[in-house]
């Protein structure tokens, strides 16, 4: 965090605070804890486009797991399917 402030401080001069926001993340503390960070629209769209690449990834790997692996995939369906899971005879005591 560039900058910390109180919550006070942040409700005092807000309109400074957005400012202060323009040259990187406010730090707002409430009873001494982080409680709120103020970002520039700037900086809250690259965490937004970051934050979407990341889930976009995520499914892409994914996707390529299973293509890459359908029949290990398509053998242990059949597999389990056919003969059921290890634990079908199992009981709880």
């Amino acid at each position: 965090m560039n900058h910390k402030i109180s919550a006070t401080e942040a409700k005092n001069r807000f309109g400074a605070i957005c400012a202060l926001a323009k040259q990187g993340p406010v730090l707002v503390a409430k009873d001494g804890r982080p409680d709120t960070v103020i970002l520039s629209a700037s900086l809250y769209e690259q965490l937004i486009k970051s934050s979407s690449r990341k889930e976009e990834s995520k499914e892409e790997a994914a996707r390529r797991f299973a293509e890459k692996h359908k029949e290990f995939i398509r053998f242990w369906t059949e597999e389990t399917e056919a003969q059921g899971t290890w634990s079908d005879g199992l009981r709880t005591w």
